[in-house]
């Protein structure tokens, strides 16, 4: 990594990447990235990920940093009315910029903001391109308005993860290594091989569990995270011979049951036939979405499996 932030402790925010050469990204992306930022001017940018911790922020962040531009943070689920667009935003950008810097308008969690809300913001951005530059996040992306996300370049980060799993894992495991020797952590490179699989592709969840894993200068890792495909392993057996309450029992002990939508996903062709694979992936569309608003993840994630089981079209291999 170029630039450390020395005055954090947590890691998580110690090593968020600070310019764009430090985002973990396939590399054809972060050259546009960079070339955006050389050319200080560039098209309104959205970045979309269901996953959490896969760069939307450390992106922006880092393209903020790296231009010195002159920003205004509005937060779609918090500021998500027509007010923050009408005054909020219109104020900042007809304001005079004292250094004459670029000026970025960046709505985290625009999905959250109400229609009336993307309408205004849509003419918004008709009426002022040619003074801000605008980014947008979001975990959802068809949960905008079509107009308004026609006016920006659209990056999809799980995609981008998905698509290039063999280049961004060298990466993330460089970046873990990296941070280990940094706070003179001793490990052996082998005990890196469970996090980045298991936790893949949220790389801030990795570099927390790496935090919470040292012990008198030592890498000592949970017994729990080097067998958390094992678990899921017998979870998927568990619902394929429909013993519901071993299926419960074994959720009950994940730290995230949200993540077995993403194993089951990763892994259809290990367990389903390819007929029945349509049906299961609208299924971990469908819960993995439920799950971003239940109360008790475990319910969520239960009610899943028992869907599975009790679904005589799909069938296992």
């Amino acid at each position: 990594m170029k630039k450390v932030n020395e005055s954090q402790f947590i890691w998580a925010e110690k090593y968020r990447p600070q310019t764009i050469d430090d985002v973990i990204l396939p590399q054809e992306v972060r050259n546009k990235f960079k070339e955006f930022v050389k050319k200080e001017r560039f098209p309104h940018l959205l970045l979309t990920s269901v996953g959490a911790g896969l760069g939307k922020t450390s992106v922006t962040n880092a393209i903020i940093k790296d231009l010195n531009a002159d920003v205004l943070w509005i937060n779609g689920s918090q500021d998500r009315g027509i007010d923050s667009m009408k005054n909020k935003v219109v104020d900042f950008i007809i304001s005079v910029s004292i250094d004459d810097s670029p000026k970025i308008v960046v709505v985290d969690e625009a999905d959250g903001l109400t229609t009336d809300a993307q309408k205004i913001l849509r003419g918004i951005i008709e009426e002022h391109s040619q003074n801000s530059t605008f980014i947008m996040t979001a975990n959802y992306k068809d949960k905008l308005i079509e107009p308004l996300r026609n006016r920006f370049s659209y990056f999809d980060f799980d995609a981008l993860y998905n698509q290039n799993k063999k280049e961004i894992g060298m990466q993330v495991f460089q970046r873990l290594q990296f941070i280990l020797t940094n706070e003179n952590i001793h490990f052996e490179p082998k005990d890196l091989q469970p996090v980045v699989s298991n936790l893949f592709p949220s790389v801030r969840k990795m570099v927390i569990t790496l935090q919470q894993s040292v012990q008198d200068g030592n890498l000592i890792l949970d017994s729990k995270m080097i067998n958390l495909s094992t678990k899921f392993t017998d979870i998927m057996d568990f619902i394929k011979q429909k013993k519901f309450v071993e299926v419960r029992k074994e959720l009950q002990e994940l730290d995230d049951p949200g993540s077995l939508y993403t194993y089951v996903f990763k892994n259809l062709d290990e367990w389903f036939t390819p007929q029945s694979q349509p049906q299961v992936i609208l299924l971990c569309a469908k819960y993995q979405d439920m799950h971003e608003r239940a109360r008790d993840k475990s319910i969520t994630a239960s009610a899943f499996t028992v869907e599975i089981m009790g679904t005589p079209s799909i069938e296992f291999v």
